[in-house]
């Protein structure tokens, strides 16, 4: 990632929470880990050549990053919460 990225989420990390727990990411991730299965069969094909490998590594891959997509949202949101509270309190500290 580049340094200069920023994030601007625009959920909170309690709905990125609800969701993870909600029937709809359930239905998602079913259809996904088919997905991924169906990826699998054709990693596994002894007919595939070279260039279908690569490719069904990188639907692989891509069916993967769906899939930790939310937590890892989740995870950033509250990094930079905890970030941000820590620079509120050593502003704070900082004050006395």
């Amino acid at each position: 990632m580049k340094e200069d990225y920023e994030e601007n989420f625009v959920s909170s990390s309690n709905q990125f929470e609800e969701f993870l727990s909600s029937t709809v990411w359930t239905d998602i991730k079913g259809e996904l880990n088919i997905w991924l299965e169906g990826v699998r069969d054709g990693l596994e094909d002894t007919d595939s050549d070279e260039k279908d490998l690569f490719r069904n590594q990188g639907r692989a891959e891509a069916v993967r990053y769906l899939l930790s997509l939310p937590e890892t949202i989740r995870d950033t949101i509250l990094e930079d919460q905890h970030r941000e509270s820590q620079k509120e309190q050593n502003k704070e500290e900082g004050e006395i």
